[in-house]
Formats: structure tokens, sequence, C-alpha cells
């Protein structure tokens, strides 16, 4: 019985206490590795409803990725877009249990766009390859989107293809399903 307590007590030890206290964290800038280091650390630290508002441009898909996970593995998470929730910032918001968005919030889509590695030897095989990977990565973020949108996966590729960005008033994605409630 005192190993059994033993052991209980030293991973109780070694991973500190989760709290169940609301947490608020703000989201500001550009989504990166950083960002999901931050994300990661806050969402680890409890156990309670976690609060998250956002202000971003966007950034890395794959970080979004990341943090979404993060924050569909927690659950009770609520993201408030304050300003603009842009790219792949939109993105995260859709994976919060709760969408919010203040009524001057604007939430801006577009196709994903790969960023150029400086390296200038593109052969005609690594065009082709950046074509598949946008199409992949295009086809994720529509299904991403459109999780609990009022509009279909077909739909919000269209909206979104060929280029285009479509900037969203608060109450534009609210009648697209993109947030649940518009707030002061």
């Amino acid at each position: 019985m005192h190993k059994l307590y033993l052991a209980i007590f030293t991973l109780f030890s070694l991973s500190g206490p989760k709290v169940l206290t609301p947490i608020t964290m703000d989201l500001t800038g550009e989504v990166d590795s950083q960002m999901v280091e931050t994300v990661k650390e806050t969402l680890a630290k409890t156990d309670g409803p976690v609060t998250i508002r956002i202000t971003s441009p966007g950034g890395s898909l794959f970080a979004a990725i990341q943090i979404e996970n993060a924050i569909e593995d927690h659950g009770n998470v609520t993201c408030i877009a304050r300003g603009y929730a842009a790219s792949a910032a939109a993105s995260i918001l859709e994976s919060c249990q709760i969408r919010k968005a203040t009524s001057d919030s604007i939430v801006m889509l577009h196709q994903v766009a790969l960023t150029n590695t400086g390296d200038s030897s593109v052969r005609e095989r690594d065009a082709e390859n950046t074509k598949n990977t946008l199409k992949a990565l295009d086809y994720a973020l529509c299904v991403q989107l459109t999780k609990r949108a009022l509009i279909t996966h077909d739909q919000m590729c269209k909206m979104i293809a060929d280029g285009k960005e479509v900037w969203l008033t608060a109450p534009q994605a609210l009648k697209l399903g993109l947030i649940d409630q518009i707030i002061p």
C-alpha cells in the first residue's frame, strides 16, 4: 500500500496539480510554433474553462492545426474574435467549443498559401508537389471551417477558390455558422 501511495504521490507531484479556475489568454500576432507552445502550456495548467481572445492576421496552417488539436483535446474552450481572426486564426476559432466575436470583428478566409523557402532552384517536380500539397491543405481547411458551419464543404471551397479573400463581418460570420454568438 505504501508503494502505491508513493507512486500516486510522485505522479501527482511531478505533473503538478491542475486547477479548475477559469483561465483567459490572448492570442495576438502571427500563428506560429511559439503560439503553439503558449497554448499547449496554458491548456495543460487547467481542467477548467479557458477563454481565448483572438486578434491575429493568421500565419502557419501547420501551427494552427496543432493549436486546434490542443483546444479540441481540452474541450472546455471558448474563443472570442476581437478585431480580426484572419486566415489560420479563423481556423483556430472553429476548433473552440463556443465561438464568439465582438460586434466589430472581422473573420477572413482564403485558400492556403505556402511561403517561399528562399531556395531559388525550383524544379518542375517541386511545382507539382506544391500544387498537390496546396490542394490537400485547402481540402483540410474547408473540412475544418465547415465542421459546424451552415454551408457545405463544397460551398466553402468555392467561396475561397481562385485565391479570393473573403472578409466577413461578425453578422455575416454568424449567418454562415462560423461563430455562435456576437458580443459587445
